[in-house]
């Protein structure tokens, strides 16, 4: 197996692509070594293998999660409405329940003007 090691042909730093640490990530996630054991095997520096991960964490894709939204029924376009003298209140269909009470007790002992 091929060294991959930091150093170019002429004896500088060479840059990883992105799909090359990809493949360096992915290689070293199945290795099942500590992050100094695979960085010496492979003559490179523990601290590339954090950056690359961190920065490749940060890119992660957006997963989306498929989800169903229910059209339009008759049901939740129902209404309620409730006379009381010449008072009409016009309620949703679902309307919390304590809340319809509360106002039907209003509206039932205000006094006529």
């Amino acid at each position: 197996m091929r060294n991959e090691n930091e150093r170019s042909g002429r004896g500088g730093w060479q840059q990883w692509s992105e799909a090359k640490a990809r493949r360096m990530l992915a290689s070293f996630a199945r290795s099942g070594a500590s992050a100094a054991a695979f960085a010496k095997s492979r003559g490179i520096t523990t601290r590339r293998i954090q950056y690359w991960s961190k920065r490749l964490a940060d890119e992660a894709p957006v997963k989306f999660v498929p989800m169903a939204i229910p059209g339009p029924t008759a049901a939740r376009d129902a209404r309620i409405e409730i006379a009381a003298g010449d008072v009409v209140v016009r309620l949703r269909e679902g309307t919390d329940v304590e809340y319809v009470a509360q106002l039907v007790a209003a509206i039932g002992g205000r006094r006529a003007c």
